[in-house]
């Protein structure tokens, strides 16, 4: 399971936002919620479940997902919202 808190952090608010990530190629999204995730391959996106768009200034929306791999699980990598490198933690 993980579960990720997207922050906005910009003075304008984010109507359409989207991210994507690196994950193992062994890992499978069982079920989702805040957002709609897909894998393909190693890469990973997701978009935002309706009640958590728009994302006001100064707020958050939590996101997760539980998966499933054949492989030891490894950490998320390379995340990206609206296209700029976040922090992990």
């Amino acid at each position: 399971m993980a579960t990720m808190t997207v922050a906005n952090t910009s003075p304008d608010a984010w109507v359409a936002w989207s991210g994507s990530f690196t994950i193992s190629l062994t890992a499978t999204v069982v079920n989702s919620w805040g957002a709609r995730l897909g894998i393909a391959g190693t890469s990973g996106w997701l978009t935002p479940a309706a009640y958590n768009t728009p994302v006001g200034p100064g707020r958050t929306v939590t996101i997760g997902f539980q998966g499933a791999t054949s492989a030891p699980a490894t950490q998320l990598s390379g995340m990206r919202v609206k296209g700029h490198p976040c922090s992990t933690g």
